[in-house]
């Protein structure tokens, strides 16, 4: 006999199976529009948010399996995996030539309003960076940080304040401007005995509407330029308004061999509009050309920042 009340979970099923598929559709539409990056801005926001539509993808496919829906589950995976496959390498270690002498460089957003000087203080006592690459630097953070014996510091009361604070001896520096009165330090050190190498500590705008966007555009063309200009060891590292899937980024490693100090450590988040940074985007840097590698890279907790601190441990090696 068959029941007057049918199952309503059975009911649910087909519209839930829909929504999801409809969900998978708009994640797919985000992730292909990231690939169409360089025909307008608005776009390009769309590929830096790529780990997340995986992730939600990823669930999608799991529920849609659950719900019997497996072909449509499939999709999500076959969809997905183009996208997924590049992220590959942030999880594949490295190799590491014995130590010879490493030292740590930290690179943190300090946000102009954070007045939490203790809490970046007790961070760069526990991690001990011989360099330290500071962005939004005002006039009250520049007076910090007074162990470290060289410095070239840019303060500003805007955003846009720049500093560099060393244990190295700096043997050449340079306060260079972008498009827009932007500064940039390029910062020559004797990061070991006889040898140098050279820090550009950058901070572009952030893409927020289509003026700015067109202005970054110009300072990563800038920014390229200078990098390929530039002979010898070289980090280029700060927060860069952008993910490392954007095509901007790319720019900026055709200029010259420069390697994601992230692989073989993960993606590492450091910064999101709501919420923690840990669940959000990565979009502060740090690249190495070749003579240096990366032993460690990790990224630290609250500063009191919109941003998490980096920190990376580099070491010279010869050059190939």
């Amino acid at each position: 006999m068959q029941s007057a009340n049918p199952d309503p979970g059975r009911r649910s099923s087909p519209a839930l199976r829909n929504a999801l598929s409809l969900l998978a559709v708009v994640v797919v539409g985000g992730l292909v529009g990231g690939l169409a990056a360089p025909l307008h801005w608005g776009l390009e926001l769309c590929c830096h948010w790529r780990v997340h539509g995986l992730v939600v993808l990823a669930l999608c496919a799991v529920l849609l399996a659950a719900l019997g829906a497996s072909r449509r589950a499939l999709g999500c995976i076959v969809v997905g995996l183009p996208f997924a496959v590049p992220l590959a390498p942030l999880y594949v270690p490295r190799a590491s030539p014995p130590d010879g002498g490493s030292w740590r460089l930290a690179s943190l957003n300090l946000l102009s309003q954070n007045h939490n000087h203790e809490a970046v203080g007790a961070w760069l006592n526990e991690t001990q960076p011989a360099v330290v690459i500071a962005l939004e630097v005002t006039p009250a953070w520049a007076r910090q940080f007074e162990h470290y014996p060289q410095r070239i510091v840019v303060p500003r009361d805007d955003n846009f304040g720049i500093g560099l604070w060393s244990h190295f001896p700096i043997t050449r520096s340079r306060i260079l401007e972008l498009p827009g009165g932007i500064p940039v330090l390029s910062v020559t050190v004797e990061c070991s005995p006889g040898r140098e190498c050279t820090l550009l500590a950058i901070h572009p705008v952030p893409p927020v509407n289509a003026s700015l966007a067109r202005l970054r555009e110009q300072q990563f063309l800038t920014l390229s330029q200078w990098i390929g200009e530039t002979t010898g060891p070289l980090i280029v590292a700060g927060d860069f308004n952008a993910t490392s899937w954007s095509p901007l980024f790319a720019r900026l490693t055709s200029s010259r061999p420069l390697s994601d100090s992230r692989t073989g450590f993960g993606i590492q988040p450091t910064w999101a509009p709501i919420g923690p940074p840990a669940l959000g985007i990565p979009i502060d840097h740090v690249l190495v050309s070749p003579g240096l590698t990366v032993r460690d890279r990790r990224v630290g907790g609250d500063i009191g920042s919109d941003h998490l601190p980096v920190l990376v441990e580099l070491q010279s090696v010869p050059l190939p």
